[in-house]
């Protein structure tokens, strides 16, 4: 009996150590660039699932359903620490490729730094590495 509670006990302390996560369905308009090129603006469903264990580490997934184009998924982890940037060891990934997460200008579309994107309006894009394609999101 004593194993049980022990066992149970460790089971409550370690779901309650994953303290935050949440969902969301909704609409936006996508921005698809491959090889840096532009070609196609389009409204698009995005699924996002995102979530935390304390302080630690967080993530976040988020599918884009695009007419003609079918579906992108994009997906980030990141180690929550004590650190300056934390964002330095996050992993990106692009359809389960690696990938750049990165900045767009909302107006001109033009690549630009994290510290422009916090005072202007802006689209998050995911870059793969390997195959070049990118989405844009307003959201």
């Amino acid at each position: 009996m004593r194993k049980i509670l022990l066992l149970v006990s460790s089971l409550l302390i370690s779901s309650a150590s994953f303290s935050m996560g949440f969902q969301t369905s909704g609409n936006t308009t996508c921005h698809v660039y491959h090889q840096g090129k532009l070609l196609k603006t389009l409204n698009c469903a995005s699924d996002t699932y995102a979530g935390s264990s304390g302080r630690t580490y967080g993530f976040e997934q988020t599918t884009y359903t695009l007419p003609g184009f079918g579906v992108m998924t994009t997906y980030y982890d990141i180690g929550l620490s004590e650190a300056k940037d934390p964002w330095r060891d996050a992993k990106f990934t692009l359809n389960d490729e690696p990938a750049v997460f990165r900045y767009r200008d909302y107006k001109s579309k033009k690549v630009v730094s994290e510290s422009y994107a916090k005072k202007h309006k802006v689209l998050r894009c995911y870059l793969s590495k390997k195959s070049q394609w990118e989405i844009c999101s307003e959201d």
